[in-house]
């Protein structure tokens, strides 16, 4: 279990209370060693966050080819916004995990596949999913600033004239409708993770991994030995809840988070729980995307419960486990156990720790000849 937060913040440029964050994208990103990176003026330790094999090298790597495909200085700066707005509630930065973190994993992730041809496939639906609408969206309030030529106070004078038409904009628009447009678009990038990342794995395990165009009948996500696979990211609850609802969502998984920290240090959490509170979410918060999953004609449905409590309880009972990396077998067991009027299921969680740690099990899941399951078969859901 990791003893220090993975991450420092101590040569972030600026951070200020007028909701200005200052970075010098000319230097964005640097190497300090092999497993250190300086991200945004935020230093990472990368086997913590990213992931125990990776490299300073392999992220600078990815990102100086997504910047030629991309214009990522704008997805950037919405991810630091997020820190301010973050701020506010938890005014102790260090305490807090930095969104800008996300970005440097799917740096990664993206340059262990950029070599598999079919890629573009997987590229295209990024470019798509962090680089139009919503994005352009999240900019409408941004003012730019030509200080060249300027002293130090005409600066000054212009910055805080562009903060008056910024503060001006947002007294114009319903914050609520920013703050469902910033969640929308920090799950997509957490979708975008998911999805680089487990085919990446499969890669690096030596499965044979296809990405498939968009337009197919049938639009799974990637193909992993011959078997058509779909990748499903879950959420418990908004980053910034937007109504009462919400905020009672990110009250219970903040609640029950404490409570299975207690459990962990008390050595309650046992395999037996662990696989009765899967299965139990399984069945009452995953049918809808299951079926969703099985129309796209996936074989193999891999659900990404990093953010759910299940994910989090999962991690825990694997957490003074040396093998950081859980995930090769159920690789294996989902592949190879493939019959007709079943799906096989990968539930995986991902954690920080002193190597980052990927934790998953393999689910059976009953399947009726129209593809789909009803609630049927809740009572023949089993672990393999």
């Amino acid at each position: 279990m990791l003893t220090q937060l993975p991450w420092d913040w101590s040569n972030l440029i600026s951070l200020s209370s007028n909701d200005l964050i200052e970075f010098n994208a000319e230097n964005l990103i640097s190497k300090v060693d092999r497993n250190t990176i300086e991200f945004a003026n935020i230093k990472f330790k990368i086997g913590s966050v990213v992931y125990q094999n990776a490299s300073s090298d392999d992220i600078i790597n990815g990102f100086k080819e997504l910047n030629t495909l991309f214009d990522f200085i704008r997805v950037i700066e919405v991810l630091l916004k997020t820190t301010v707005i973050s701020l506010k509630s938890s005014p102790d930065l260090c305490k807090f995990e930095p969104q800008i973190a996300d970005f440097i994993k799917i740096c990664y992730w993206y340059n262990n596949l950029k070599n598999i041809s079919t890629v573009e496939h997987r590229r295209k639906e990024l470019r798509s999913r962090l680089c139009k609408g919503l994005l352009y969206n999240l900019e409408k309030g941004k003012v730019t600033i030509d200080v060249s030529n300027l002293t130090d106070e005409e600066i000054k004078s212009r910055v805080n004239s562009a903060l008056e038409i910024i503060r001006n904009t947002r007294l114009q628009e319903k914050s609520r409708k920013i703050l469902r447009t910033l969640n929308t678009y920090l799950d997509y990038i957490n979708v975008c993770i998911s999805e680089l990342m487990f085919p990446a794995l499969a890669n690096e395990l030596n499965f044979d991994v296809d990405f498939t165009p968009a337009n197919n009948p049938y639009d799974f996500d990637m193909i992993i030995d011959g078997h058509s696979t779909q990748i499903k990211t879950l959420f418990s609850y908004q980053q910034f809840p937007i109504d009462e609802i919400e905020k009672r969502k990110q009250e219970i998984y903040l609640k029950r988070s404490v409570e299975l920290r207690d459990m962990y240090e008390k050595k309650m959490i046992t395999w037996e729980y662990v696989a009765e509170e899967v299965l139990e979410y399984i069945k009452t918060k995953c049918f809808t995307k299951i079926n969703d999953t099985l129309r796209q004609k996936a074989e193999i449905i891999i659900l990404d419960g990093t953010r759910t409590i299940p994910g989090l309880l999962l991690n825990y009972h694997y957490t003074d486990d040396s093998e950081f990396v859980k995930i090769h077998d159920s690789f294996e067991k989902a592949m190879n156990n493939i019959a007709a009027g079943f799906t096989n299921i990968i539930f995986a969680s991902t954690a920080y720790d002193t190597n980052f740690r990927i934790s998953t099990l393999v689910i059976r899941v009953p399947v009726e000849k129209v593809n789909q399951i009803n609630d049927s078969a809740k009572d023949k859901i089993t672990i393999i």
